[in-house]
């Protein structure tokens, strides 16, 4: 298991994201962000990888929310070709991520299927989906929520899909 403290002093964490195929068990992630944060502040240190899902088709509702076709996809690497990678660049240290239980829940089930051996997220996670609700109960935290409330520009030049999650 993770020593958080030993983290926590590093200063470094690791913003996440995916998109995915679905949100069944079975779905596969197409799509993986990470930021390197040092004391909350971002590094410029960035992983940023597309999927082939491997046979597993983009499900007509994620497609509304990402827009990531199966077409794009097919030539993209495989999510197991590039565990070595998404591995270094997490480390051993916090992730933080919006839903972060869909996400690390999806992340490990690729590396399940991988059968590489590689041992699971063990990192401590950080749900800011989880810190809004809390914060604004009762209030749409989705992203898109949060990016409104605080004035976060949602404009197509940030990103063309605006503040999404996966």
């Amino acid at each position: 298991m993770t020593n958080i403290s030993e983290n926590r002093n590093t200063g470094r964490e690791v913003v996440l994201d995916t998109e995915t195929t679905g949100l069944k068990i079975e779905d596969r992630v197409i799509e993986l962000g990470m930021i390197e944060l040092q004391d909350k502040i971002p590094t410029g240190r960035t992983y940023h990888m597309f999927f082939n899902p491997e046979g597993t088709p983009v499900h007509p509702d994620a497609l509304a929310v990402h827009g990531i076709t199966n077409q794009f996809l097919e030539d993209k690497p495989t999510f197991g070709s590039q565990i070595s990678a998404i591995f270094a660049f997490l480390q051993n240290d916090p992730i933080v991520a919006h839903n972060a239980s869909f996400d690390i829940r999806m992340i490990n089930n690729e590396i399940k299927r991988c059968s590489s051996g590689q041992k699971l997220l063990p990192n401590e996670v950080i749900d800011t989906l989880k810190i809004a609700r809390e914060k604004f109960p009762n209030a749409d935290n989705s992203l898109n929520g949060l990016c409104r409330r605080f004035k976060i520009n949602l404009d197509a030049e940030i990103s063309q899909k605006g503040c999404t999650s996966g």
